[in-house]
């Protein structure tokens, strides 16, 4: 049996979810929520003095019981949200459940790593070492993973440092934590970064062993590239992964989650726990969840539940899907999916998508049903192309829970609206789900959309619901940012003691929406609350490092500064400019918005109220981070087959564009065709390849490519290619993620006399040695003749070639394309002129008839 998190519902209420007729409801009932503990892991044999834990979550109360396994913890409370434990002895290394028990209600969370054995990194080690103390440790986190026991629990422990490595498989029972020092004794995550970086090479990590447990503590992980699936930083195949205080930056994937991709099928569910990260610049391409994408996939009854608390979700992007910083969807064939999803306590900025800008979760399947508590998130300046600019709830599936005590402002939908939030009228929502003690205002293109669902909340144009109103919720800055409620001699916010119910039932009586940080008290205030405890930092102030440390001219990237000494409201400016957001974090993190600028390096600033500054010189480079863009049809348009006397391909596709740093340069690909039966819509078993080297053609900066690499004898074959764009970006392209296919079967025609398309008009020779013409689609060689007489240059016909061009003496680089550019050694004599013409010859060498002059 999958150990469940979720213990109040528990599998009575998976299963009933699953047998419920359409329409009926099951009440979501009382909340308890353990969300995180931190840390989540610990020696065994450590007495309990020495091992303090906080839980995270909601509803607790003074009388809440913790448990590790069976052993009782010794619990301290400090508010509804927060628990500090003394952890239990375990005298074994094991992986344990902690249950947080209040009367009837109990939940749990799994896993709770005690760790037996130890290994060690840091850069200046050895793999040949064993890694069993500092002095011996190992040179890489593979090559400690490697080591890790299989029969017991292990704690990794990385020292400060950059491990280039990528595809690490992360294996139950073991604890990777980042941010120690090269004595690998102290610890802290900003003073001493830990930075795994898959240099674009593949995806950064990966849980490992089915219905496993493992934690990722601590890690900068970054440059994770995953093409074709999910999870370009790290990925969670229905395991009970556990990623927290850990920093994912610059993480790509072609599908799903660029930062963290979390799947589940029949075989496992999983309950994966993401806490108190920073997830920032991450993107994905043609799928949902710019950041974090969720998703079950035809789950019949395992027990998924994922909880995603007091995270940073930043400056992510979906450009092809849903949920620019979550996303979380099914499959509409593969129904019957079963989960509870918790986000709650993050602050959701700066993501954009097709839907959803911040947040989107669609049931896609009519016998889908989710559980969900989205409560406490600031959530504002995301954008959406489509519905949904903040949070988009859609599809014909069910929604139980709650969306609660969020502000969701100045975010921007299209198509659809819901600006702030659409409740799409598709799905059917039970009976007693909630949607209360909301703040949604300044979003563009309707506020909220969609079904009436929301009561006690501030929505700006109002909406039918009871408790509602619309009236400026009186914003003004504080601490930690500019969304606390005035409530002062001055004014008084509206939304204050105006939600429905009181503080305690929300667990808001130890946050605040007063900027002088008294806490909540009476009726609960509507909106976000932010955390108690912001004040300066006694340390003197110093910037240390940008992740991700290059974005975009345009200004539309976020960073990670991260340094010591930050005070609330502390500022960033770059080459002189102020931010066009910034977000404080923490007293060594601070979140911006660099405005546009010209490529190049430049200089961050932080400034704290008190005028104190520092800088960074050189900290952030503007470059260009963006793929070459499809204006028009995206990849590949025609594949002419049949045009010559041996088998050859011409491939034709519309021009990509990238001004910043061009030519756009397109890679071939192709793979013959695998045949399936009785299957029309997908003829080939190899449809979805993903392009790699095994698969590649050739690179070229023309709009087409002919293909000749076939033999003579046997069946004319049937090819899948497929056309990829990248810019001209050093030292690494940025590669588009279209996978736009076309399947042909090569042939010849055995009486071709037709030559290729003539060139046009469009010889340069500048200067006067280097000549450099467009190609023909279907030319595969070029001849160049020259001239010192002006009657004969009317007629080429008459003259001699000077040279036939081909892959063999005019491919610089060596990419298998004759390139269209030519440099001629030789000088006219004085009073001379050379003139020059160029032809374009076929597989079967049959030549343009126009040919070309300057």
């Amino acid at each position: 049996m999958k150990r469940a998190r979720w213990v109040r519902h528990g599998m009575a209420f998976l299963v009933a979810a699953l047998t419920l007729a359409p329409g009926a409801s099951q009440a979501f009932g009382a909340t308890l929520e353990a969300l995180s503990v931190d840390p989540a892991w610990v020696p065994k044999n450590t007495a309990p003095a020495s091992a303090l834990a906080v839980i995270r979550g909601i509803g607790f109360t003074p009388a809440t019981t913790v448990k590790f396994d069976a052993a009782s913890a010794t619990v301290t409370y400090l508010d509804s949200r927060t628990l500090r434990v003394q952890v239990p002895t375990s005298t074994l290394g094991k992986q344990a459940t902690v249950t947080v028990s209040d009367g009837a209600l109990s939940d749990g969370i799994y896993p709770f790593i005690y760790t037996d054995a130890n290994l060690y990194v840091k850069t200046t080690g050895n793999d040949s070492s064993n890694g069993s103390t500092p002095a011996l440790a190992k040179r890489t986190i593979g090559a400690a993973l490697s080591a890790a026991s299989t029969s017991t629990t292990t704690l990794i422990r990385v020292a400060a440092g950059t491990y280039n490595e990528s595809a690490l498989a992360l294996p139950t029972g073991v604890v990777l934590s980042g941010g120690w020092d090269t004595t690998l004794l102290q610890h802290d995550v900003d003073q001493f970064v830990t930075v795994l970086d898959a240099g674009r090479a593949a995806f950064a990590m990966r849980s490992f062993g089915l219905d496993s447990g493992q934690i990722v503590d601590g890690l900068t992980i970054r440059n994770g590239v995953r093409d074709g699936l999910g999870g370009g930083g790290f990925v969670i195949s229905g395991d009970n992964t556990v990623i927290s205080n850990s920093v994912l930056a610059g993480n790509v994937s072609s599908s799903r989650g660029g930062a963290v991709y979390a799947v589940f099928s029949t075989a496992y569910g999983g309950t994966p726990i993401l806490s108190k990260n920073v997830m920032v610049g991450n993107r994905s391409y043609s799928n949902f969840g710019g950041a974090i994408s969720i998703y079950p996939f035809y789950t019949q009854g395992q027990i998924v539940d994922v909880a995603v608390s007091d995270n940073f979700i930043v400056g992510n992007r979906s450009f092809g899907g849903r949920g620019g910083g979550i996303g979380l969807g099914t499959q509409p064939s593969y129904s019957y999916n079963v989960m509870d999803l918790s986000i709650v306590g993050n602050v959701i900025s700066g993501n954009r998508a097709m839907a959803g800008g911040a947040v989107s979760a669609v049931a896609g399947g009519v016998s889908d049903h989710y559980a969900l508590l989205v409560d406490n998130n600031l959530v504002f300046n995301n954008s959406a192309t489509g519905e949904g600019g903040g949070i988009l709830l859609a599809g014909p599936g069910r929604v139980g829970g709650r969306v609660s005590g969020n502000t969701i402002v100045a975010n921007t939908a299209g198509v659809d609206g819901g600006g702030g939030i659409r409740f799409s009228p598709t799905l059917t929502y039970d009976a007693a789900f909630e949607a209360t003690n909301l703040i949604v205002w300044s979003n563009l293109n309707m506020n909220l959309a969609g079904s009436a669902l929301a009561t006690f909340s501030d929505i700006q144009g109002g909406s039918a619901g009871t408790g509602n109103i619309s009236t400026d919720p009186g914003f003004v800055a504080g601490p930690m940012g500019h969304f606390y409620l005035e409530q002062d001699a001055n004014a008084m916010s509206p939304a204050v003691n105006a939600g429905g119910g009181l503080s305690a039932d929300f667990s808001m009586e130890s946050q605040t929406t007063n900027a002088s940080l008294a806490p909540d008290a009476g009726l609960v205030d509507m909106g976000f609350h932010y955390p108690l405890g912001a004040t300066p930092s006694p340390d003197p102030i110093s910037v240390t490092r940008v992740d991700p440390a290059a974005g975009d001219l345009a200004g539309s990237d976020w960073v990670l500064i991260r340094g010591r000494g930050f005070d609330p409201g502390a500022t960033a400016t770059f080459a002189g400019a102020a931010a066009t957001e910034a977000i404080y974090v923490s007293p060594t993190r601070l979140l911006a918005q660099p405005p546009a600028h010209a490529l190049g390096p430049v200089d961050v600033v932080i400034t704290n109220p008190d005028a104190t500054f520092a800088t960074l010189a050189s900290g952030y480079q503007y470059a260009d981070n963006l793929p070459p863009q499809w204006p028009t049809t995206v990849g590949l348009q025609q594949v002419l087959t049949g045009q010559d006397c041996l088998r050859s391909a011409t491939l034709t596709w519309n021009a990509a564009v990238d001004a910043v740093t061009p030519p756009v340069r397109y890679s071939i690909y192709r793979e013959t065709c695998q045949p399936t039966t009785n299957n029309f819509q997908n003829p080939c078993t190899n449809t979805g390849y993903v392009p790699g080297p095994t698969n590649f053609v050739a690179t070229t900066t023309e709009s087409f490519y002919t293909d000749t690499n076939f033999g003579t004898g046997g069946a004319d074959p049937k090819i899948i290619y497929l056309i990829r764009a990248a810019d001209s970006v050093s030292p690494v392209a940025n590669t588009e993620f279209n996978y736009s296919k076309r399947i042909v079967v090569v042939t010849k025609n055995t009486s071709d006399t037709t030559p290729p398309p003539n060139i046009g008009e469009t010889l340069n020779v500048s200067p006067a040695s280097v000549l450099d013409w467009v190609g023909s689609a279907g030319a595969v060689s070029y001849r160049l003749y020259r001239t010192t007489l002006a009657s004969a240059y009317s007629s080429p016909g008459t003259l001699t070639p000077l040279i036939t061009l081909t892959t063999a003496n005019n491919d610089l680089d060596g990419n298998g394309v004759t390139d269209t550019q030519y440099t001629d050694a030789a000088n006219p004599a004085a009073n001379q002129i050379f003139f020059y013409k160029v032809t374009g010859l076929d597989r079967c060498n049959n030549e343009s008839v126009g040919d070309l002059g300057p």
